[in-house]
């Protein structure tokens, strides 16, 4: 018998999942313990938390490394016929509605033939991560767990893209399942599984009347179905844990100097003169919010026309929640002439960000633009 075996894999790489818990208390006797224990282990996950809350807080990326080769297993209940313990739930393998006891996985019969000890370590290290990150996040700022919490989803997703790739479409169901989605395979997901996650996604292909539904299952691809279990990591990760660190873990949280968040971001244009809607777009765009699609245009347009270029501006949209470095890219490229017809566009003018509620004071001009240009033109005349 080796314990929790099929799903070694999966906690290693998804230790957002609910069988994470008990593969802990089983490991620990309790969640609380686990920070108790002092081990190589149990170190190098907690600083490596430590080092993802303090990069968050500068707003750089840091993942949680894997060598993923070594994790490239199926799960063995689709195809295993041996009863590891009398469930309903597991003989129908509906996921979706069991209760994550664990008993099928504590009581796995599965021939492996070689030993799980490295597995298991690497499995440890990436649950005890999870969950000391979830539990710092309750003594952080919203703006750093939000942050956080959308940096790990898009690993999360990039992870279940290399399920897709591999054709383990088992897996990305499982997690599917674990995560309370209701889907038929990775191609139909359940109009209201799909609402719930299309909501937070702001682009227009993701509306519902742009979408194939039939008798209450909303067609997508495989590609489209992992991005929708993005948003619904998110949603998970955003909820606060109430775990109990140790003080002198607190502590340490606590001392780290959180960066203020400003309009620091080094680009060849005078910052400081920028009108109050587009200091608003960039502040929300720093801030990890997902901004409307007239607003990301309006902060482009402008950006280009006073001279940003485009490395910088995609970089600027890489807090985004949806980012996608080579559709940004593209989609900058296209308002700055150097794609489609080579028309480059003029930022929107004072009326028209009224009327897409991108406005947030009165300042008295007739375009971001002219605002713009008079502050530098005042500058010039001092």
């Amino acid at each position: 018998m080796k314990r929790y075996a099929p799903v070694l894999p999966l906690i290693a790489k998804y230790p957002f999942l609910r069988i994470t818990g008990k593969f802990l208390e089983k490991e620990y006797s309790s969640v609380e313990s686990v920070f108790e224990k002092r081990g190589m282990i149990e170190r190098e996950a907690i600083s490596l938390a430590i080092e993802k809350v303090r990069s968050s807080t500068k707003n750089e990326e840091f993942n949680f490394k894997l060598d993923l080769k070594k994790l490239d297993w199926p799960m063995p209940c689709f195809s295993c016929e041996r009863d590891c313990v009398d469930c309903d739930y597991l003989k129908k393998l509906d996921f979706l509605n069991c209760n994550a006891c664990g008993r099928c996985f504590e009581n796995c019969h599965y021939n492996f033939g070689y030993s799980i000890h490295e597995l298991k370590a690497i499995a440890k290290k990436s649950a005890i991560y999870h969950l000391a990150l979830r539990a710092m996040m309750q003594h952080l700022s919203p703006v750093i767990r939000r942050r956080i919490s959308t940096q790990e989803a898009r690993d999360y997703r990039h992870r279940l893209e290399k399920e897709l790739e591999n054709e383990r479409y088992e897996v990305v169901t499982y997690v599917a399942s674990d995560l309370g989605v209701i889907s038929k395979g990775v191609e139909k997901i359940h109009v209201s599984s799909y609402l719930k996650g299309a909501v937070r996604i702001r682009d227009e292909n993701w509306r519902l009347v742009n979408r194939k539904i039939e008798s209450g299952w909303v067609e997508v691809s495989g590609k489209e179905f992992v991005r929708l279990l993005e948003e619904f990591i998110k949603i998970k990760l955003e909820k606060v844990i109430s775990a109990k660190l140790p003080a002198e873990i607190i502590n340490e949280i606590r001392g780290i100097a959180f960066r203020e968040e400003s309009l620091k971001i080094d680009v060849p244009v005078k910052l400081e003169f920028l009108p109050p809607c587009m200091k608003k777009i960039i502040s929300d765009l720093q801030n990890g919010v997902n901004v409307p699609h007239t607003a990301r245009f309006a902060i482009t347009s402008f950006l280009l026309n006073i001279g940003m270029s485009v490395d910088e501006i995609v970089k600027l949209f890489s807090n985004s929640p949806d980012f996608d470095e080579e559709k940004t890219r593209y989609q900058v490229e296209h308002i700055a002439g150097m794609r489609g017809k080579g028309a480059e566009y003029t930022c929107p003018s004072c009326e028209t960000m009224r009327t897409y509620h991108n406005c947030v004071a009165d300042c008295g001009v007739s375009s971001p633009l002219s605002y713009y240009a008079k502050r530098v033109k005042k500058l010039k005349k001092t």
